[in-house]
């Protein structure tokens, strides 16, 4: 049984057909490094997934954030998939502030720096994608 810990293990892989949103980092990481494999994209995450639920493709590609957070909204899928959640390219989180606003730009590194020191950032990690309880039940 090989072990998948991350996309880049699926190289060596044949056949595999993949869904992932157009034009984010993952459908460029998808062409560059499987330029022969079947890459589908779509204009929404929700429609490159059904294309997952509907057989039509193998292997849905999405951040890790939105996997874990769509795992603990739909557990289900876990019956069917396997969530591969490694890293294979370093995640960035962008924001746009105002020209010049050093200051603000300060404050706004402290504050994150200062979540991550004082276990905030941990706890959100744990509350949003290791526990369903935010999830609103229909």
């Amino acid at each position: 049984m090989q072990l998948f810990r991350n996309l880049g293990d699926l190289q060596n892989v044949a056949g595999i057909s993949y869904s992932v949103l157009s034009n984010s980092s993952n459908h460029h990481y998808l062409k560059e490094t499987f330029p022969k494999a079947q890459v589908y994209s779509y204009f929404t995450s929700e429609a490159a997934l059904n294309e997952l639920k509907k057989n039509n493709v193998n292997c849905f590609v999405a951040d890790s954030f939105y996997i874990q957070a769509l795992l603990q909204k739909e557990p289900s899928l876990r019956a069917s998939y396997l969530p591969i959640l490694g890293v294979v390219q370093e995640d960035h989180i962008s924001m746009a502030v105002a020209k010049k606003d050093l200051e603000f730009i300060y404050h706004l590194n402290f504050f994150i720096k200062e979540y991550k020191r004082t276990g905030r950032m941990q706890k959100l990690v744990s509350k949003y994608f290791k526990s369903n309880q935010w999830v609103k039940q229909e």
